[in-house]
C-alpha cells in the first residue's frame, strides 16, 4: 500500500529533484555534497557509531539503496547501520551508486571534526545538515552532555512525522501554470580542469561585518554575496576577453539554491529546493559594483515571489507526469534525463552559490560545536562553487573548485575585504 507521499513499507519513489541524478551523475559529477562540523574535543568514534545506530532508525529515507524498476529508479528500504569511516583526506569522492547494495552516504570522522557526505538523490543540504547535528546531539548525549531537541535537531527517540516522507514538489504543483522562459547559455569560466584533484579553499568572516556591508548596500545578505560573486565573475571575463580569440558569452548568471520549505510549509526530509538566478547581460553594457548590487536585489527579490517559483515547480513536475514520459522504459528516461541536466542545468550558469542560512544549536551544544560547513560536489562545467553557512556570529563561506587558478576566490574575499569585512582563509 502507498500513501500519496510515493511512501511504501519498504520502498520509496524518488523525489522530483532527485529524479535527474542516477542518470545525469558521474565520477566527474558525483552530485555528492559535504556537510560538516568541527567538536570542542576530539571525536569519541565508538561513541560516534553507538550515535549513528540511534539516529538512523528515526531517518528511514535515508536508510536505503538506489534501485532500478522498469519504468523508474526507487529507493529500497535496508535495516543495516553503517560503520563510521575515516574522513578521506580527498573533499568530496564519487559514491559507487550502481553497485548492488552502496549506502547513499557516508558518515566520517577524523580529530574534532565530524563530516556526512550526501548523495543528493536523498536530500537537499537542510535535511544533511539536520541529520548531521542531530547525530551530533546524540553523540553529545553519549558524551555526558544532555541535549534537548528543537530546530535544525530532531528528537531521535520519536516516530518520524509522515510530512518529512512527503514530495513536497508534487503537493504544492498546479497545473495550468506557465513554465519559466527559456534561458540563453551562461558565460563559464575560462580555466582548464585540473580532474586529479578537488580544491577547497575556506574563508571565514564575522556575520555582523558581512550584514554591515549589506545594509551600506541596501541588499540583504544572500543578495550581498550574490553581486560580489558575479561582479567578480564578470572582472575574469574583462580580462580573459582582452587576450582570447573566441568572443565569450555575454550573459553572466548565478545558480542560487532557495530552500522552498521557506516559501511553501513543509516538513520534508527530502529535497525540497529550487533557485532563484541573478544575471548580468553584457551585451547592454558593463556594471559598476553599485550597479550589480542594484540589479542583483531586484531580480532576486522578484524571483524570490512565490509565483514565480511556482513556474519552476510546475515545469519540472509536469514534465515528470506526462503520460508518454511515464511509460517510457528507464534506459531512454535515462538518456531524456541526462538531456534535460544538460538544457537546463550546467550550461545555464556561470557558477553557484548556495547559501544554507543561520544555524542555531539547543544551547547546550553550543559549547561542544565550534564550526559548521557546506562543500558542494566538484562540477565540471561551472569548475567552481561556492557555499555559505552562518553558525556563533561567524560566515563560513567555502569554495570548492576543478581548476588549479584560485583567481575567482582570491577577487571574492578582496572586494570583502574592500568592503570593511575581516576575513581568515586557508586551504581545506
Amino acid at each position: 500500500m502507498i500513501d500519496r507521499s510515493g511512501v511504501a513499507e519498504d520502498w520509496f519513489r524518488l523525489d522530483n529533484a532527485a529524479k535527474i541524478y542516477p542518470a545525469s551523475c558521474s565520477d566527474a559529477a558525483p552530485a555528492v555534497f559535504r556537510v560538516s562540523a568541527r567538536l570542542s574535543a576530539a571525536v569519541r568514534i565508538d561513541n560516534l557509531n553507538r550515535a549513528l545506530e540511534r539516529v538512523i532508525p528515526r531517518l528511514p529515507y535515508y536508510q536505503v539503496n538506489l534501485r532500478r524498476g522498469f519504468f523508474w529508479y526507487y529507493l529500497q528500504r535496508h535495516s543495516g547501520i553503517p560503520r563510521v569511516e575515516l574522513l578521506s583526506d580527498s573533499p568530496i569522492t564519487p559514491i559507487a551508486i550502481r553497485r548492488p547494495g552502496e549506502r547513499l552516504f557516508r558518515v566520517q570522522a577524523r580529530g574534532s571534526t565530524v563530516a556526512i557526505d550526501m548523495f543528493h538523490v536523498l536530500t537537499d543540504g537542510f535535511g544533511a545538515m539536520r541529520f548531521l547535528l542531530t547525530l551530533i546531539a546524540e553523540y553529545l548525549k553519549l558524551c555526558g552532555t544532555e541535549v534537548a531537541p528543537g530546530g535544525w535537531v530532531l528528537d531521535a527517540a520519536a516516530e518520524p512525522a509522515a510530512g518529512e516522507f512527503e514530495d513536497a514538489y508534487k503537493r504544492y504543483f498546479r497545473k495550468g501554470v506557465p513554465a519559466p522562459e527559456a534561458l540563453a547559455p551562461a558565460y563559464h569560466l575560462p580555466y582548464g580542469l585540473d580532474r586529479r584533484r578537488y580544491r577547497v579553499l575556506a574563508g571565514t568572516a564575522s556575520v555582523a561585518q558581512i550584514l554591515d556591508c549589506a545594509r551600506r548596500r541596501d541588499v540583504r545578505l544572500g543578495e550581498y554575496l550574490s553581486a560580489v560573486y558575479l561582479h567578480c565573475i564578470v572582472r575574469i571575463r574583462r580580462q580573459y576577453a582582452q587576450v582570447s580569440r573566441r568572443r565569450p558569452r555575454p550573459i553572466v548568471r548565478l545558480e542560487v539554491p532557495v530552500n522552498m520549505r521557506q516559501v511553501f510549509p513543509s516538513e520534508t526530509m527530502r529535497n525540497f529546493s529550487l533557485f532563484v538566478m541573478p544575471q548580468l547581460d553584457l551585451r547592454l553594457g558593463d556594471y559598476s559594483l553599485d550597479e550589480t548590487f542594484e540589479l542583483v536585489r531586484y531580480q532576486m527579490r522578484s524571483q524570490l515571489d512565490r509565483r514565480e517559483l511556482g513556474r519552476q515547480l510546475a515545469r519540472n513536475v509536469a514534465g515528470e507526469l506526462k503520460p508518454l514520459i511515464r511509460v517510457v522504459p528507464l534506459f531512454l528516461k535515462d538518456v531524456y534525463l541526462s538531456y534535460l541536466h544538460h538544457k537546463f542545468g550546467d550550461r545555464l550558469y556561470s557558477g553557484v552559490l548556495s547559501n544554507l542560512g543561520s544555524i542555531r544549536l539547543p544551547e547546550a551544544m553550543v559549547p561542544h560545536v565550534e564550526s559548521v560547513g557546506m562543500t558542494l560536489p566538484p562540477n565540471p562545467a561551472t569548475k567552481v562553487n561556492c557555499a555559505v553557512v552562518g553558525y556563533a556570529g561567524e560566515l563560513a563561506i567555502r569554495f570548492g573548485s576543478l581548476v588549479k587558478s584560485s583567481e575567482l576566490e582570491r577577487l571574492f574575499f578582496q572586494t570583502l575585504v574592500a568592503e570593511g569585512a575581516s576575513m581568515r582563509v586557508a586551504e581545506e
